[in-house]
């Protein structure tokens, strides 16, 4: 399997990014469907599904 060099560095910022969930609660209430009634809290504390964000 052939990598861009600095590929991976940058993956790895970018998961290291969404681990936080204020920043990931946001992209998904405002690109998931399932989640646009929710409050922000509601989605960091995976109360909005019965399926927990993962």
């Amino acid at each position: 399997m052939d990598t861009v060099k600095g590929k991976e560095t940058q993956d790895q910022s970018v998961k290291n990014l969404l681990i936080y969930k204020p920043i990931m609660g946001n992209i998904l209430k405002y690109t998931v469907e399932e989640y646009k009634d929710c409050s922000l809290e509601e989605i960091m504390e995976c109360r909005c599904t019965e399926e927990p964000i993962k």
